[in-house]
C-alpha cells in the first residue's frame, strides 16, 4: 500500500519520517488505515514538503507518484486531500482540483473513503473552502455511545484542543517572522515592523489567517514570542 503525506509546517524531515512531528497523526492515520485494508500496519510512504501549495508543481513526489500509478493502474492513498487545499491560495484550488482529477481512479482519500474523481458535492465544498491547520484523526475502535456528561467533558477537550492548535500555528508564524527578521538584520539595520512585513509578504509567507501581514500584526506575532 503506497500512502502519501504532504509536510506544510516545521523544519524539513531529515531521514525517516517518525522523527518527523508534523507527520505524526498522518502516519498513525494511514497505519491504522493500512491495517483495516491489508491487515498489515505498515504502508510505503511519500511525501512532500511544502509551505504552500500552488499546483501539482509544488508536489513533484506526488506528481510522480500519480504519473506511476496511472501507468500501473495502481491507487495512492492520502489520510484526507483537505491537506492539498489547506494550504492553496483560495484562487488556485480550482486549478489544483482539476490537475488532481486528470488521475481519476488512481488517488483515493482514506478521511472520505472516496476517489479524487468521484468526490460527492459535500466533499467538493470542504475541499474548495479547507482551513488550515488541518484536524483529522481516526478512531482506532469504535466508540460506545455517551452519556450527556460524557459529551460534555469531550466538547471541553476538543475545543482546548482546537484552541492549542490554533496558539501552536500561530506560535509557528511568530518563529517563521523572527528567523526572517534575524535574516535581514544581517545585511540592514533600522528594520522596522513595516519593512518585516512588506518582505514577508513579497516571500509568500501568510498568516494564519491566510491574509498579508501588516506591521501591527508582525508586532503581535512577535510579542507572542516575547
Amino acid at each position: 500500500m503506497i500512502c502519501y503525506l504532504l509536510i506544510n509546517y516545521g523544519p524539513k524531515p531529515k531521514g525517516s519520517l517518525k522523527n518527523c512531528f508534523a507527520a505524526q497523526q498522518q502516519i498513525r492515520n494511514l497505519m491504522f488505515a493500512a491495517e483495516t485494508i491489508t491487515g498489515k500496519r505498515e504502508f510505503t510512504p511519500a511525501y512532500d514538503y511544502a509551505r504552500e501549495v500552488r499546483g501539482l508543481d509544488s508536489l513533484p513526489a506526488l506528481k510522480s507518484l500519480l504519473d506511476k500509478a496511472r501507468k500501473a493502474n495502481a491507487t495512492i492513498f492520502i489520510d484526507t486531500f483537505i491537506r492539498l487545499f489547506s494550504n492553496c491560495p483560495n484562487e488556485g484550488r480550482i486549478r489544483l482540483l482539476k490537475e488532481l482529477r486528470d488521475y481519476s481512479g488512481h488517488f483515493k482519500d482514506i478521511h472520505s473513503g472516496e476517489d479524487i474523481g468521484s468526490l460527492s458535492d459535500k466533499n467538493l465544498i470542504r475541499l474548495v473552502n479547507a482551513m488550515s491547520p488541518v484536524k483529522f484523526t481516526l478512531e482506532s475502535r469504535p466508540q460506545s455511545p455517551r452519556r450527556p456528561d460524557e459529551k460534555r467533558e469531550q466538547t471541553k477537550k476538543a475545543t482546548q484542543a482546537s484552541q492549542a492548535a490554533r496558539t501552536e500555528a500561530a506560535t509557528q508564524k511568530s518563529r517563521e517572522l523572527q528567523s526572517l527578521k534575524a535574516e535581514l538584520l544581517k545585511h540592514q539595520t533600522g528594520l522596522t515592523n513595516a519593512d518585516l512585513a512588506r518582505e514577508a509578504n513579497e516571500r509568500g509567507l501568510l498568516t494564519t489567517r491566510r491574509s498579508k501581514w501588516s506591521a501591527a500584526s508582525v508586532n503581535r506575532a512577535l510579542k507572542r514570542l516575547d
